[in-house]
């Protein structure tokens, strides 16, 4: 493989995958890098290199994007919780013989002064924060919205990007628009005007949505955490520096 043929696929949606794609452009050129986001978000942010957008059809459909575009490598650097995204590229990528990677995030670890209830699924979040709160914060996107429709007697708070397209199946809520990442101070704000005494959220790990897990240790607010299912059968790497390392080891590319 020469470094001026090189493609490599990012399976993006996160600010690893961002920067990843960023040093990727800067050592090859746009067109060596393609990023494929499923498209939660309308507006993304700016990115390095190609942008494409939507699903691809399937493990086999994305094998035939393998094809069409000749691509060198896979990059996973997807949602820690974006397990279907995951399952259908390594089955992809192991039929069609393409090199690929998985960026996890190292998970949150609880610290001295955080309240945290640990749960494995949004069903277990649901069950127990009845009698935990009433003014939720509830930090999980809105595809996770519907799963708290059957609530009552809580007011919660949800955040999004883009302007929801219905109403959310909740009796009581306000929704804020906003696109991480958040500052500390910006999310004890927010916390302190909404009146929020419960956060329910996931443990998505990294630094980019960490500052509300330090707001609600500061202001002594508990906080339901969703633990992430790590278990993926595909080479797994925590930074995008190990990302490069195994660019360079496995495909002999200098980055």
């Amino acid at each position: 493989m020469q470094m001026d043929n090189a493609k490599f696929l990012i399976l993006g949606g996160t600010l690893e995958a961002s920067e990843i794609a960023r040093t990727l452009v800067s050592n090859f050129d746009d067109n060596s890098v393609i990023t494929s986001l499923a498209g939660s978000t309308n507006n993304p942010k700016p990115l390095s290199g190609k942008i494409r957008k939507g699903g691809f059809g399937g493990p086999e459909g994305l094998i035939e994007f393998f094809y069409k575009e000749k691509i060198s490598a896979v990059i996973d650097a997807t949602h820690p919780f974006a397990l279907n995204i995951s399952k259908n590229a390594i089955y992809a990528c192991n039929k069609a013989k393409v090199p690929h990677i998985c960026l996890r995030r190292s998970p949150w670890n609880q610290k001295p002064g955080d309240i945290w209830y640990e749960v494995s699924e949004l069903r277990e979040a649901v069950n127990i924060l009845r009698n935990m709160g009433k003014r939720v914060f509830l930090s999980l996107g809105p595809r996770a919205v519907s799963h708290f429709s059957g609530v009552q007697g809580v007011w919660f708070l949800i955040r999004v990007v883009d302007p929801p397209k219905s109403p959310l199946l909740l009796s009581d809520y306000e929704i804020v628009f906003g696109r991480g990442p958040f500052k500390v101070s910006e999310e004890i704000n927010l916390f302190q005007k909404y009146e929020v005494d419960l956060l329910i959220t996931r443990n998505s790990g990294g630094t980019g949505a960490y500052a509300k897990i330090v707001a609600a240790r500061q202001l002594d607010i508990p906080v339901i955490i969703i633990q992430a299912p790590y278990s993926i059968d595909m080479p797994v790497v925590n930074s995008p520096e190990e990302v490069y390392k195994w660019i360079n080891d496995q495909l002999g590319l200098k980055i």
